[in-house]
């Protein structure tokens, strides 16, 4: 059950990626790049 959770937050984390990816506005943080290793994911933005 713990390791599904984890998942689905990984798959939310993903998800957001794709949306932060498409978005350009000046008054939304802007997103560069996303860095995967096992267990975490590190989003470079500015």
């Amino acid at each position: 059950m713990q390791l599904l959770r984890k998942q689905q937050r990984w798959d939310d984390v993903e998800r957001e990626i794709c949306i932060l990816r498409a978005l350009q506005h000046r008054n939304i943080v802007a997103y560069h790049a996303a860095v995967k290793t096992a267990d975490q994911r590190i989003l470079i933005m500015q």
